[in-house]
């Protein structure tokens, strides 16, 4: 849930993910949104891509399987 001055709420929900790894998935949360919402201007969208971003993240547990996340995120 997201909360603002103005008295704005956005919900967002939780994916479904078996998580192994938290490491970076902040930092990749992070990221992704400030990329995505700058590109789109569009928070509801920047929040859903980011967080399949920062969930698909804890999958990993090696630097080899970082080389498939484009591919996770688009079958998704």
């Amino acid at each position: 849930m997201l909360h603002f001055n103005s008295g704005m709420e956005f919900y967002f929900p939780q994916i479904k993910i078996e998580t192994q790894n938290h490491v970076g998935c902040g930092d990749s949360f992070g990221a992704e949104f400030c990329y995505y919402y700058s590109k789109n201007k569009n928070l509801n969208c920047a929040v859903d891509f980011t967080n399949l971003v920062a969930g698909i993240i804890t999958l990993y547990n090696i630097k080899e399987d970082f080389g498939r996340l484009k591919y996770d995120i688009t079958k998704r």
